[in-house]
């Protein structure tokens, strides 16, 4: 699901010429996907990861709900060590791959039996969160920013003055390296600071 329509004819088109598979539907985005989950049956769901990523986050979540444990392979040019702790053990994904991976580590990860070197969950477990660091503070005010609070509303519900939250806000920024919320709420996801 997702990404470019040549791409995925091309990747169905392979994956049905292999010895016990076959491809059930493609979607063009999330919203037809998980349309089509209502008439469907499927052992693996293949995605492409989307910017924003809270779009894949909630479709994997959905995916979960429907099928339990059943295999979510991830085809995406990040490789940050951030975003694969965040889908191995936030979203529920079973596989990473980067789109550079061979057709045969496909065929070997939609048959459940291959995990990239790199991405290792023996390995995800020694990755830090993140490239940051937030305050208890700043990580409560973040995760408020992130549910469409504003500066003033905060500062009511924790008790702080509009100035000190709006320091804060300023500090969240700067840390993330971001310019306005929606940066924000990506690279907080990202860090493990917010989730949905």
């Amino acid at each position: 699901m997702g990404g470019n329509q040549i791409y995925q004819e091309q990747l169905a088109n392979f994956l049905n010429k292999q010895a016990a598979l076959c491809v059930t539907t493609i979607a063009k985005n999330a919203s037809d996907f998980m349309t089509s989950l209502a008439s469907s049956v499927a052992d693996v769901v293949i995605l492409s990861l989307e910017i924003p990523i809270v779009s894949t986050i909630k479709t994997v979540e959905s995916i979960r709900s429907k099928y339990g444990q059943g295999i979510t392979i991830i085809i995406s040019n990040a490789t940050h060590h951030s975003f694969v702790k965040n889908y191995f053990e936030r979203a529920g994904a079973n596989f990473l791959l980067d789109k550079s991976a061979s057709s045969k580590n496909l065929v070997d990860a939609v048959l459940g039996c291959y995990v990239p070197e790199t991405f290792s969950p023996f390995m995800v477990s020694q990755f830090s969160d993140r490239d940051f660091e937030l305050t208890k503070r700043e990580a409560e005010i973040c995760g408020l920013l992130c549910k469409g609070r504003s500066c003033p509303e905060i500062a009511y519900k924790l008790f702080l003055s509009i100035r000190t939250v709006e320091n804060h806000k300023a500090n969240i920024f700067r840390k993330m390296e971001v310019v306005n919320c929606t940066q924000m709420m990506e690279k907080a996801i990202i860090g493990g600071y917010y989730f949905i």
